[in-house]
Formats: C-alpha cells, structure tokens, sequence
C-alpha cells in the first residue's frame, strides 16, 4: 500500500525574514545564508544578545517538492523547515508542529485504510513483528482460529499454535515467500496460506500471512473419491448382471458440465448414420467417444474399425482404405484383401486424425462419402461402402483448407454435425475422477499395494494443466504406482514437469519455491475412521466403507490391460477405465502380479483392489508356510505393513 503524503510546500506557511540580523527582536522567524551557502536561524531569545552572530544555530532549510515521508533527520533546536525553490532560494516556511502534526494525520489515515483493507479480504490476516508478536488480527482469523483478537493481540504467535505449524513464523525467520501452499496449522485443519517477510532498510521487521480454511473441501474432496468408487462398483456389478442394459457411454468418466454436455450430444448422435467430425486435443479420448456411438448405434455386435490416417504410408493408404484384387501390383496377396470400408460393413469406420489423410486420397474418399461406393484398387466391381464413418483430428482444418492442405468440400461432408471433446485442463475437477480408476488399475496390474496418497500429491495433479490431456494423466499414474514401492505415493513421486510447475506457481516475487512445511495427511485406499469422528483427516478417499464390510465398495476400477474390456478402449491409446469384462482374461502370469504371486483363475477378475490383495497374500502365505516375514519380503513391504494390511483385510493374523 502506498499513501502519498503531502509535499512541504503543501503544508500551511509561516511568514519569515530574510535580513542581517537587525537590532531589535524580529516578530518572525529571520534566517540568512552563510558564506559556505547553508542557512542560519536567530533565535528570538538570542536576538538581543551582543554577540548575535555567534548565537545563531543552523537553520532545516530543504526543497519544496520533498514530501513528508522523505524528511531526513531534523537538526535540533531549530522548530522551523524554511522551504528552497528549485534554484536553492527561499520560497516558504512550515512549522516543525505543523509538519508533526500532518505526519500524525497521514499515519492516522494509512492505519485506517490498512484495517479495513484487512477487514475487507476473504482471508484470515495474520501480522507479526519482529519479535514475532501478533500485531494484526482479522475478524476473519477469529473465526477460523477461534482466538479472539483481544486475547492474542501483543502476545508471541507460538504461544497459540505449534511453532513448527506457524509458517508466518517461519516467513520472518528464513524470509521465505509462500504463494498457495497447503498447511495445517493445527492438527484438524487445513489451509491455503500466502505469506511473505515486512522489510524496511534490508531488515525483516515482521511477517504477514493470508489463510483461508479448505478443510471443508478436502472432507468433500475425500467424499467424492468414496462415492466415485462405490458408483463405479455399483456400475460394474450392473453390467455384469445385465450386460445389455450397460450404458455403452459409462466409460467416459467426468462429471463436468463440459463432458456432461460433450456427452449428450454424442448421444444425440448415435443412433443417426450422418458422419460426425470429432474435434480435440491429442489425449482428450476422441476414440472413446466414437466406441461409446457406435456401441449405442450400430451395437458393439458389429464391427467398429479404427484407421489412423497418419500412420499409413501415402502409397499404401489406397488399399488399406479400400482394399486390392489379386494382382492389383507386385508384391500384392494372390487371393486380394479387404479394406477398411470392407471390414467395417454393417459397423462404423473410424478415420483417425483425418488431417493426415494425402490429398490425392481426399477425392477418393469425398465419392464414398456422397455416393457410398468406392472401387477396391485394381479392381473392376463397384463395391458399396456400407457403414457409418466418423472422422477425428487433433488439427485445425479450416485453416488446412486456407493453406491448401485439405479439401474445403471434403470437410462439409465430414463435419454434418462436430462434436468439441474438452481439454482436461477445462475440466480439471474431473481429476478427482479419472485418478483413483487409474491407480486402481495399476495396482492390480504390477501387484502394488497402494495404502496412502497424500492430499498434496491429488492437490498438485489437479492444479495442472495437463497438455498431454488424458493420456498425459494415466501416465503419471502409473509412475505414481510404479514408485510407490513401499504402497505409499510421495510428493516426489509425481513426474518432474508436474513439480517444476507447481514450483512456478508458488514461488513467490523474489522469494524461493514455496512448499508447506507440515505433512499432509495420507489418503488411503480403504477403511475410513468414521467410527473416531465421521470425515476426520485421517480418512482414506480412495476407498469406502472398512474393508471386508459387505458395503465395501474399493476404489473406482480401470479396465485391466489385456483384457477383452481394455482391448476395446484405446482412446487415443489411453484406456479411460471401463468396468472389468465379466468373460475370460487371458494373459496368465504374463501380466505380472508381483514376485511369487499367480493371477486369479481366467474365469474371473476380483471384484476390488481388496479382494485381489486378499486373494493375493492368502496364497503367499499358503506358499510360505504361514512365515509373514517372507510373505513382507516378496511384496517388497515391511512386516508390520503387512500386519496392518491384513488387519485392514479382516484376514487372521
């Protein structure tokens, strides 16, 4: 905050003399200017004295323009400011009292903007000096803290929280900057604190910091991760009792409005046979959303072909989109092969980043699109194009078409009807989604344990903006999974991109990289304390009620890799966690479920993370004769993890 104090020349004058000093006492102040060119003052009580020139004492004689907050240090005994133009002659006289006296006013007025500058913010102010003592406190903080402003004010902030808690206190004492770091001032509470050191002169003089309180959203934040999962697990035991009735859009996870309405027109969509342009970032799920259409349109009965037009060499895109005759050219099958349009007879035909598609093929493609019949390459017979075709890219055709690029009547034909997939980073709340699903899904497929992930780890995935959108997100789960080897995900586990973001983000002007100093609490994937407090913070969001209650919902589940569910969910090569297939798994050990661990039986996938851990350490156990130190040894954990794991289990210890 600056306030502008008025200049001296501002200030209400006092009359003055210049002269030699005069017989008589002058009824003004009466400076004159030396030889060496500073300026004297004759006191009234002096002038009557024979020797009146060496009773002078020097006068305070400054520029006019100088304002009150750059006075220097007054000489004593002079209660007059004699005020010099810019050529150095006199110009005015102020009063030391008047000058006081404004100087009070000015600092009455920065104190009364200042408290209700405080007063006014949505957060709760917190003002030390420099012997760490409260000197400010909102009406906010007494809310939050519960400490009225009377019973901390002048008191040591450490005398009400935890010093090693006070990150005001630990601003003033290492001048670090915090911008939007998370901490708990106390062991029950969360916040999001902003705090910086008070300079003046290159001294810290005091800290200030802003907090506000997030409890709340981390209870509601470890609510929904609870309800996401058991959603999810409801969802997939519905599917497996009635696959008919499974909503072929369920895969699609997020419940923003951006996806919920991405989501209702492509199923506005499915059923009608006009071709629909897909528009997204690489990594949105562009292919998902045309699985989830063809599923509810033609039906997953019929074959759905995918076709990614910058994979396939110009000089093959021809017969691979439709087809050859024997002897279409050298080297050529001798019986001919079916294309794309041929193998997606009945279904639907997915041309994937169709800007990729060379221009000599565009004119080809543009008949099929306006005649539904195409010739297979050497041939002679007028085939019919009998599917549906949906066309998705990642670019910008229309200014392709401004640069020649791509067929401006092509793309009327392909864009009947454009369907915008939004980026991640417009949707980021849906992190809160997509992250247990893909953790779960690793879990189980490299056989980890993963009993806690802190707040701040789920916090910093969902402040990202996440350029590589979906796919981006379920690879760092996986490494999250990958390096979690002790069944706890660290701070310093996320991908190096994600921490050098956030370092950006809160490091302050100057200051360095801002992190909270308390540990944040761990967020499990299963048992909750409600029985010890109800949403307390030592609650785990991933899961649901304890585990081995007959509510117990796990977490919210990918489909596994390998899977017949997986196979049938590349979306843009990331799958987005469909329900487990209810029908065989293939893949036996090849899946690799962990040292001396073998994967459930085909039939069958476990119905939760729990199940699977159950399954998996009885049988460790059976192996090892009982000798829980060789079963912690295999999974790469301590024995006492694994006797709170199993307690957790409800397996006997």
């Amino acid at each position: 905050m600056k306030l502008n104090l008025p200049r001296l020349i501002e200030l209400p004058q006092t009359s003055y003399a210049l002269a030699e000093w005069p017989e008589q006492p002058p009824d003004r102040p009466l400076f004159r200017q030396e030889t060496d060119g500073s300026w004297s003052w004759l006191p009234e009580a002096l002038a009557s004295l024979p020797d009146r020139l060496a009773a002078a004492l020097p006068a305070s004689a400054f520029p006019a323009s100088l304002r009150l907050d750059e006075l220097p240090p007054l000489p004593d005994g002079c209660p007059w400011l004699l005020l010099l133009d810019e050529g150095g002659q006199p110009c005015g006289c102020v009063s030391a009292t008047a000058a006081l006296e404004e100087l009070r006013q000015s600092f009455r007025r920065l104190r009364a903007g200042f408290e209700a500058t405080l007063e006014t913010v949505d957060s709760a102010i917190t003002v030390i000096n420099a012997d760490s003592e409260v000197i400010a406190w909102t009406g906010e903080a007494e809310r939050m803290f519960g400490i009225r402003r009377e019973e901390i004010m002048g008191r040591p902030a450490d005398a009400f929280f935890q010093k090693e808690r006070l990150q005001v206190l630990r601003a003033l004492t290492t001048g670090e900057v915090l911008q939007g770091a998370q901490h708990q001032p106390r062991p029950d509470m969360h916040a999001v604190i902003h705090a910086r050191p008070i300079e003046l002169g290159g001294e810290r003089i005091g800290a200030v910091a802003a907090e506000q309180d997030i409890t709340s959203q981390i209870r509601l934040n470890q609510q929904l991760f609870r309800m996401t999962a058991k959603m999810q697990h409801l969802e997939r035991k519905v599917e497996r009792l009635d696959p008919s009735g499974a909503d072929p859009f369920s895969a699609i996870r997020g419940g923003s409005p951006a996806v919920r309405a991405s989501v209702e027109t492509a199923r506005k969509l499915a059923s009608a046979k006009a071709p629909v342009l897909l528009l997204g970032e690489s990594g949105v799920g562009k292919e998902l959303y045309a699985r989830a259409m063809h599923d509810a349109g033609p039906g997953p009965e019929t074959p759905f072909i995918a076709i990614n037009c910058g994979a396939i060499s110009p000089t093959l895109f021809e017969s691979e989109l439709f087809g050859y005759e024997r002897g279409a050219f050298s080297g050529a099958d001798p019986r001919g092969r079916k294309g794309k349009l041929d193998l997606a007879a009945g279904g639907t035909l997915l041309l994937d980043e169709v800007g990729e598609m060379p221009l000599e093929l565009q004119v080809k493609l543009l008949r099929v699109l306006q005649e539904k019949t195409f010739y297979a390459v050497g041939g002679t017979t007028l085939r019919r194009a009998d599917c549906r075709i949906l066309a998705a890219t990642n670019r910008d055709l229309l200014a392709m078409i401004a640069d020649g690029r791509f067929r401006e009547d092509l793309y009327y034909r392909l864009s009947v009807v454009t369907l915008d997939i939004p980026p991640l980073r417009e949707r980021t709340g849906d992190v809160y989604e997509l992250l247990p699903a893909f953790l779960s899904e690793f879990a189980l497929l490299y056989g980890r344990f993963i009993e806690a992930c802190p707040h701040e780890v789920v916090q910093r995935l969902a402040a990202y903006d996440w350029p590589g959108n979906i796919r981006e997100l379920r690879g760092a789960a996986e490494r999250l999974v990958l390096l979690a080897t002790d069944g706890v995900i660290r701070l310093e586990h996320l991908p190096p991109r994600l921490l050098q973001n956030a370092a950006r983000q809160s490091s302050g002007t100057g200051g360095k990289s801002a992190r909270s100093a308390a540990t944040p609490d761990r967020l499990g994937w299963a048992g909750t304390s409600e029985a010890a407090g109800g949403a307390a913070f030592g609650e785990q969001v991933f899961g649901g009620p304890a585990s081995g209650s007959a509510a117990s919902g796990g977490p919210a589940y990918g489909a596994v890799p390998g899977s017949a569910a997986s196979s049938e969910l590349s979306v843009d090569g990331a799958a987005l966690g469909r329900p487990f297939s209810a029908g065989p798994a293939p893949g036996g050990a090849a899946h690799g479920y962990g040292n001396g661990s073998q994967p459930f039986p085909p039939a069958r996938w476990p119905d939760s993370p729990e199940d699977y851990e159950r399954e998996r350490i009885r049988r460790l156990l059976e192996a090892e004769r009982g000798n829980k130190k060789a079963v912690a040894r295999q999974l790469g954990i301590s024995r006492a993890t694994l006797y709170n794991r199993m307690k957790k289990l409800g397996m006997p210890l």
